[in-house]
């Protein structure tokens, strides 16, 4: 039972912690942890939502390799290989575990330093928006 985390609506295993870990890192990796919890929340709001694909790894490689994947080229060609620090992955660890209520709504669904994705905006760190489907 150690290799896999239960946010209540979903199990996960080893697999998805080093994706979501990954994308946290490379994405937001010297953020706060605020940010980096937003940007795993993304992920997870977008696996549970009808509208995305059911998986992490699925969402993570939307699109990819064409032009208009939600994450930058550089972050789906470096999973596998960057260097996860133990904190983010244990933020990403929580994630999938206790899910993403309490960090944002299930419907904030977009990451970008574009201000005009999605919706509107639920939330800014340091130029990176956070905005609803």
């Amino acid at each position: 039972i150690d290799d896999f985390y239960d946010s209540g609506r979903r199990f996960y295993d080893d697999n998805d912690l080093h994706i979501l870990s990954a994308v946290m890192q490379l994405e937001n990796g010297g953020a706060n942890d605020r940010c980096l919890l937003l940007t795993g929340s993304v992920v997870l709001n977008r696996v549970n939502s009808a509208h995305w694909p059911d998986t992490i790894h699925d969402v993570i490689f939307q699109g990819y390799p064409k032009r208009g994947q939600q994450y930058a080229t550089h972050t789906v060609e470096n999973i596998d290989t960057v260097k996860v620090s133990k904190h983010i992955k244990k933020l990403a660890q929580q994630l999938l575990i206790f899910g993403t209520r309490k960090i944002c709504p299930a419907n904030v669904v977009y990451q970008s330093m574009n201000p005009h994705q999605g919706s509107g905006n639920y939330e800014v760190i340091n130029g990176e928006y956070f905005a609803y489907e």
